[in-house]
């Protein structure tokens, strides 16, 4: 397709962002169909705007379940390599960086570790409580993010980890 999108979303989906993405014979196949980023991707597409589902590397699917790999290094030097592959694919659009749940995890830190390669951040039911050896963005430094931020919470997220008296 010719087509030159304005704007790139990439989603980061909930739970342990693994989507394991396959070809099979009927189509495309991955895990996390449910998660809401994942179900709604088509709703972000437009003539401007594309979507990109991000998965977890294939090589790390057990280690990368664990808060410390989305908040790590190596995670933010795969995402910024997927930047740098859909920049040149799609020269001059800006890269906003979509999270749900535990993938906030991934979409703030990632917004602070990558600077200027990205226009935004949107958190959505983000997670601020930590449990067991889950730190979520529990002691996340909010003002390391020079980029906008957009939080959307509903108020009636019943996850013990996404509280909305949480959300400020």
């Amino acid at each position: 397709a010719n087509q030159k999108p304005k704007r790139i979303l990439m989603l980061f989906p909930g739970g342990d962002g693994v989507m394991q993405i396959q070809r099979k014979a009927r189509g495309i196949w991955f895990h996390l169909w449910g998660n809401y980023l994942i179900r709604t991707r088509a709703r972000f597409v437009d003539a401007e705007d594309i979507a990109v589902s991000v998965d977890m590397p294939s090589d790390k699917y057990v280690c990368c379940v664990k808060d410390r790999c989305r908040l790590g290094e190596q995670h933010a030097a795969d995402v910024s390599a997927i930047i740098a592959a859909l920049a040149a694919r799609f020269p001059g659009a800006e890269f906003y960086l979509v999270g749900t749940s535990r993938g906030t995890v991934s979409a703030a830190s990632l917004g602070a570790r990558l600077g200027s390669k990205v226009a935004g951040v949107v958190l959505t039911s983000t997670v601020t409580q930590s449990g067991g050896d889950q730190s979520g963005l529990s002691t996340f430094d909010f003002g390391t993010l020079k980029v906008p931020v957009l939080l959307v919470h509903p108020n009636s997220d019943r996850c013990r980890f996404t509280p909305y008296y949480a959300r400020e």
